[in-house]
């Protein structure tokens, strides 16, 4: 087998369960209650991409909930990249759009970028409910979080793919829930 399906493999073992069920009764929870909000960079960004496209398919069958990735809207990233620094053009979104007891959920592979970090502070500070996944711990993202998944893998490519495969894991989970 590649190196890569190796480690794929050898990290998916790894993951409990429990916390994957956990995230997702978190997310069954804020379909009925408020808007969801993703963030990540550049491989994570596309993912965060991807679940706003599973989540808001979703989200039709509930009434009142909104799915944002806070980087679909390139327009307004880079005019704040430019106008704050690109270390705040997430929570800054989180700050015009985020009320307590929204959710965010971020993608990071290292848990350290600065304006992942900066998103999490500012939704924590409205009292919006934090997910994460992220590589190996210990990290800020998972130390913040309220509820967190690390891929036990330091290898981005390793990380992204968990992650994309448990985004599908989690959405199949919400297509299968009863109502």
């Amino acid at each position: 087998m590649l190196p890569l399906l190796e480690e794929v493999s050898t990290a998916f073992g790894l993951i409990r369960p429990e916390t994957v069920e956990k995230i997702a009764l978190a997310i069954i929870r804020q379909m009925k209650t408020g808007s969801i909000f993703i963030c990540g960079n550049g491989g994570s960004a596309a993912t965060s991409l991807h679940l706003e496209l599973e989540l808001s398919k979703e989200a039709q069958r509930e009434a009142g909930c909104k799915v944002s990735s806070l980087t679909a809207n390139s327009a307004l990233l880079t005019a704040l990249g430019n106008d704050i620094g690109f270390s705040e053009c997430l929570s800054r979104q989180i700050e015009y759009y985020g009320r307590p007891g929204d959710l965010l959920w971020s993608f990071t592979v290292s848990g350290e970028s600065e304006n992942i970090i900066n998103a999490i502070r500012a939704a924590k500070a409205r009292e919006m409910v934090v997910i994460a996944l992220t590589g190996a711990p210990p990290n800020s993202a998972c130390r913040l979080a309220d509820h967190h998944l690390a891929i036990m893998s330091a290898a981005p490519g390793v990380v992204e793919t968990c992650h994309v495969a448990i985004m599908h894991a989690l959405t199949l989970r919400l297509r299968r829930r009863s109502t």
